[in-house]
Formats: C-alpha cells, structure tokens, sequence
C-alpha cells in the first residue's frame, strides 16, 4: 500500500525541495511508502540551453473547443524549465495562459535526495503504453518506491 503519491516537487521558492521532503517525512510513518512519477527533463533542457528557447505549435481536433495551442520553452537561471502555453479558443480569440517551472531530476539525483533523507529507494523505468501514446516517450520517465526508515 502506498501512503503518499506526488508527480511534480516545484521549485516555487528556494527551500521548496527541502520543505517538500520535510513535509513528506512528517507525513509517512516508519515503514511507510511514497510513490513518485518522474518526468527528467534533462534532454529538453539542454536542447533550450543550446537554442536558447524553443516555441512550438500544435492545432487542435475540431471537436477540441480550442483550435491552437502556442508553447515557449526556456531555462532559467537556477536551471529549471519553464514553460509557457498560449491556448486560443475556436472561432474566438479568447486565449488561456499557463506558466510552469519544472526542475528536472534524474534517477541518480532523486535517489540521492531522498537516501540522504531517510528513505530507502527503488526505481523502475516507465514504459507504459498510455505514456507512449500521449507523445511522453521522449523523455524518460521514471517511478520511485521511497520506504521512510
């Protein structure tokens, strides 16, 4: 049985990282587990470094009620990812606007981050059909079994 699940520890503000483990080590009691799905976005991050920013487009089915969907990618200077989306509506120019900052963690950087922290850790790369066809394959994507000690 898993006892906390997360997808994403966002790097809001300086001590995020650290006041998310903390919060995750209050949260479980010993023996408890944490399930992680990781996303590393560690090749798209140096694509933007070497471009400098990367924008792309993509148009909507007609059923879809947006018709476009605009995306910035740049890094900023802590290394993160940020992401930009511009959706504009169908037959309006209505448009909605997301911003996320992702910090991107590789399977040896989350094991460490997490050992250093009480937990015991175990990987297992995602290869799951669902993933692959909603066009996530291109990073790798990782699952984290975390056991607080």
């Amino acid at each position: 049985m898993v006892d906390v699940v997360m997808q994403l520890i966002s790097p809001l503000y300086d001590a995020a990282e650290n006041d998310t483990i903390a919060w995750i080590k209050h949260s479980l009691k010993k023996g408890g587990y944490l399930f992680l799905e990781i996303e590393d976005y560690s090749k798209i991050i140096e694509g933007v470094c070497e471009d400098g920013v990367l924008r792309r487009w993509e148009e909507f089915p007609q059923e879809d009620p947006f018709q476009y969907m605009l995306q910035k990618m740049s890094v900023d200077i802590d290394g993160n990812l940020v992401v930009e989306k511009w959706f504009i509506r169908r037959n309006s120019s209505e448009r909605e606007y997301f911003k996320n900052v992702i910090q991107s963690y590789t399977k040896q950087k989350i094991k460490e981050l997490f050992s250093r922290n009480g937990f015991d850790v175990t990987i297992h790369l995602c290869e799951d059909d669902l993933l692959f066809q909603s066009g996530r394959s291109g990073n790798e994507i990782f699952r984290v079994i975390a056991k607080k000690l």
